[in-house]
């Protein structure tokens, strides 16, 4: 039986997480609705849109242990947790693509910067 460990990379240290922790986290993070908040990330509505991309956003950093950029300069950018994100996607397609336990589909590859940055931008 074939582990499935995900794998990323948390600066330069390379990171192993068990994915259903990080889904539970994610959910956790999101009020126990991941699905609802994917859904509102993908509005054209900014005022629906820009909340829901943070409240992932500050998931993700929980669920991946990426904290936000710090006066040091230590931390993660928006970019990088959404990057992450994206890779925890892939993978979990990768591995098992008809499981129901998958979240309805998720946001576009780099949405999150996008709209966080550029809310006007209706693209997505």
């Amino acid at each position: 039986m074939e582990r499935k460990i995900f794998e990323y990379m948390n600066g330069e240290v390379k990171v192993f997480a068990d994915p259903e922790v990080i889904l539970r986290q994610l959910s956790r993070g999101c009020d126990f609705d991941l699905d609802g908040v994917l859904r509102l990330c993908k509005s054209d509505n900014p005022a629906q849109s820009i909340p829901a991309v943070e409240k992932l956003l500050v998931a993700a950093r929980g669920a991946f242990g990426m904290p936000p950029i710090r006066l040091t300069g230590e931390g993660f950018l928006d970019d990088e947790v959404d990057a992450v994100l994206i890779s925890f996607w892939d993978f979990l397609e990768k591995k098992n693509p008809s499981a129901e336990c998958l979240p309805m589909s998720p946001p576009a590859a780099g949405m999150c910067s996008s709209r966080t940055t550029e809310p006007s931008l209706a693209s997505g």
